[in-house]
């Protein structure tokens, strides 16, 4: 069951065309080379990443792209709710073993074109992980298997989990909650 607006059949919906909006203008931040592994934040809880890159990733996978959408936030992940699926198995257990087995952790949703990669189980080190060796190398074999890659990670004020992972990134989107956001905050987290 998918609870997100982009999921419905009503393809005429505001919301809706605002994330087709949003994926627009995504492609055409860099037509040469366009952005592949795309990590999103923001400044601190509730302002709606997770839900903005769950529409955003759906709008990529509705436009024919092989989008794979990973929930890296492995302090207060939500992406298994948004989706109805379990946490376990998933992200942190791709770690685990010298061989990440991912045909085991990477689902297929029922819509075309995106999979999931849910949380995982609980790791008390996920700054570590995403700062690893192992992990470059899981986005080298995410790169060679979908056209596009979503990382939804914890605020980056909060923890610098964002941040180590973003130095591998192609682009980073910060999501900033109108009238919510501190300002200062936000400069902040954007420089």
């Amino acid at each position: 069951t998918c609870a997100l607006p982009i999921c419905s059949d009503r393809f005429d919906s505001v919301i809706t065309e605002s994330y087709r909006s949003l994926r627009t203008n995504l492609t055409f931040v860099s037509p040469d080379k366009p952005l592949q592994t795309i990590l999103i934040t923001s400044t601190g809880p509730g302002e709606g990443k997770s839900l903005t890159v769950s529409n955003l990733a759906m709008a990529f996978a509705q436009m024919g792209k092989k989008t794979l959408l990973i929930d890296t936030d492995l302090r207060r992940p939500v992406l298994h709710h948004i989706f109805g699926e379990k946490r376990e198995p998933g992200f942190s257990d791709l770690f685990m073993g010298e061989h990440p087995d991912f045909d085991r952790i990477i689902r297929k949703t029922p819509k075309n074109n995106l999979f999931l990669i849910t949380a995982g189980i609980f790791s008390p080190n996920p700054a570590e992980l995403l700062g690893s060796y192992k992990m470059e190398k899981m986005i080298d074999y995410f790169r060679a298997n979908f056209d596009v890659i979503f990382f939804d990670t914890p605020p980056i004020v909060a923890v610098t989990d964002s941040s180590l992972l973003g130095t591998k990134m192609d682009g980073i989107l910060i999501v900033i909650k109108s009238h919510h956001t501190d300002r200062d905050i936000a400069l902040w987290a954007v420089n």
